[in-house]
């Protein structure tokens, strides 16, 4: 019994984080790194970036997706690494966490763009991963 009630809140957990990100969004600071095609200095030309996210609909800049779809998954700090390259550590994010990693899809093949690769925790933090850079994201005052 204990067991489906820890399950039934990491699933109302992670879908409550899930639909956090919805809004819009700027790129910070660059928080992570690792082996990229990417010089820094064009990684920095990313800063400041728009990304906005609704429920059926994704933007970048000036890239768009009007049939966005969300996949939603809980990641351990080893899945964190094993996919994007970073620990909770990099991120600042607690040892014993669970984070939501976020991937947008523009009707039914992956969206590769900046904002395609979202990392949620339970304190309201965003990031985005992207061609090797871990960006955090700071939710703009609409």
């Amino acid at each position: 019994m204990r067991l489906i009630i820890c399950l039934v809140f990491s699933l109302l957990s992670l879908n409550s984080v899930a639909q956090d990100f919805y809004g819009k969004w700027y790129v910070k600071e660059i928080v992570a790194s690792h082996v990229s095609d990417m010089t820094t200095k064009q990684a920095e030309i990313l800063l400041g970036t728009s990304l906005n996210y609704e429920p059926n609909k994704a933007s970048s800049n000036k890239s768009f997706c009007e049939n966005a779809s969300y996949k939603s998954e809980a990641f351990e700090e080893s899945d964190l690494y094993n996919y994007h390259k970073v620990f909770f550590n990099d991120l600042n994010i607690p040892s014993n966490s669970t984070v939501t990693n976020i991937e947008v899809y523009c009707g039914t093949k992956p969206w590769f763009n900046i904002g395609a690769f979202l990392i949620g925790t339970s304190t309201g933090r965003y990031f985005v991963s992207y061609s090797g850079y871990v960006f955090e994201l700071v939710r703009k005052n609409t």
